[in-house]
């Protein structure tokens, strides 16, 4: 039997694969999936330690959450935007989802559903690209950025400008 984790990676897989199959955008990048599984990682959970400055956000606004989080608080070097897919004991299928990383790569999920762990892949976006994104598109998501024809599906955005360098070697598939 498949742990949360690699169910997880094969979801992504599988989606990938059946866009690229019938994508006729000729983009680098057919769907949110094959981005993620380009750029991303595996995460993993761990509670949040007792007397940490950290308020849950609000319920079903995770991109907010977790942009809130790292922009608000201190000087953010500390905390990394992450973007991807998470899988819970609670959920069906694996969402699209956000949260934030701390120093040591361990997830600081931002919404309160997901408060109890599971299972997580996703991009490390440098702080710098999450501020200019906000600014200019006007959305909490980083890759769903429909006003703007999805640029880092398209390509339109090198890696060295999104990746957060510190979690970029940690991407093997990622062109560093």
């Amino acid at each position: 039997m498949a742990t949360m984790t690699e169910a997880l990676r094969e979801f992504l897989e599988d989606v990938a694969r059946a866009m690229k199959a019938s994508s006729r955008s000729g983009w680098p990048f057919p769907c949110f999936e094959a981005f993620v599984l380009a750029h991303g990682r595996e995460w993993s959970w761990r509670s949040v330690p007792s007397g940490t400055a950290y308020n849950p956000g609000q319920p079903k606004e995770c991109f907010r959450n977790a942009a809130h989080l790292i922009l608000g608080g201190g000087d953010g070097s500390e905390q990394t935007y992450c973007e991807g897919y998470a899988a819970h004991a609670d959920t069906l299928f694996p969402v699209h989802h956000a949260w934030v990383v701390d120093a040591t790569g361990s997830v600081i999920d931002t919404t309160p559903i997901f408060a109890g762990g599971g299972a997580y892949f996703g991009v490390a976006f440098d702080g710098r690209f999450v501020r200019r994104s906000l600014l200019e598109y006007r959305t909490y998501s980083m890759l769903d950025q429909a006003k703007a024809r999805f640029p880092l599906l398209r390509g339109a955005v090198a890696p060295n400008e999104f990746l957060s360098a510190r979690w970029r070697q940690q991407c093997p598939t990622t062109t560093k």
